[in-house]
């Protein structure tokens, strides 16, 4: 463990794996679990794009260079700002192997979610060709049902994750369905363009993920009851599916 002010240009940032990562607005929200809450950190639009180029693999150098190249920032400037993003994201304990340091936290209550052995609400959505398909007919299969939107950075993010799984999750005999929102013929083109082939329905409202952003997900099994606990975003969906598929 470092302390966060040590943080410095060579530092690399892995961003642990339990983070749930929502986007709103081109913006976005990370929750970062403590006790029984969460941590909550806003990041604007360009903390949003910093964010999602820790990955676990580049410096923070690295990272200020590749952004200062590509918007034709000043690179000192880029690099001083990208280290002290980094700073206060590790004393939120967002970090593996970096001390937290959180002496005021924003905390906010779990979202709700639907316990393990209910029921999933009963919705209806319809296909991209415009046939109905209601919860009933998903009967008698088991899937995971995840909450969509070719909008979201964080569903086009991991899209080709879950394409790579998609083989390993037929096998296990469990499908994967995505109900979205937005565009029909953008959201298929995401789909076409990340080699996934699932099911992709469309809803306005689906009562399990009320109030919830996207990507999140929950695994049903064939009598139509929540087998998993809520997976909330980029990181916890593709580990439901990986895990499934393992």
């Amino acid at each position: 463990m470092i302390a966060a002010d040590r943080i410095d240009a060579s530092f690399v940032a892995r961003p642990r794996r339990d983070i749930a990562a929502v986007e709103v607005d081109g913006e976005m929200v990370l929750a970062v679990p403590f006790d029984e809450h969460y941590d909550t950190h806003w990041l604007d639009r360009v903390a949003a794009v910093v964010w999602s180029c820790f990955d676990g693999a580049a410096t923070l150098g690295e990272i200020a260079a590749d952004l200062s190249e590509a918007t034709g920032a000043d690179a000192a400037i880029v690099a001083s700002d990208v280290v002290e993003l980094a700073r206060t994201l590790g004393r939120g304990g967002l970090f593996d192997g970096v001390e937290p340091d959180r002496p005021t936290p924003v905390v906010l209550p779990l979202p709700e979610s639907i316990t393990p052995g209910e029921p999933l609400p009963e919705f209806t959505a319809t296909t991209g060709d415009g046939a109905r398909v209601t919860s009933a007919t998903l009967r008698g299969r088991r899937y995971v049902l995840v909450n969509w939107s070719e909008r979201c950075g964080h569903c086009r993010k991991i899209a080709p994750e879950l394409a790579e799984s998609q083989p390993a999750l037929a096998r296990a005999g469990v499908d994967l369905v995505l109900v979205a929102a937005g565009n029909v013929d953008e959201n298929q083109r995401l789909l076409e363009g990340a080699g996934l082939t699932c099911m992709l329905l469309f809803a306005d409202d689906v009562a399990a993920f009320r109030n919830i952003g996207t990507p999140c997900a929950y695994l049903v099994d064939p009598g139509g009851r929540v087998e998993s606990g809520l997976a909330l975003g980029s990181l916890q969906v593709p580990a439901l599916v990986r895990e499934l598929g393992a």
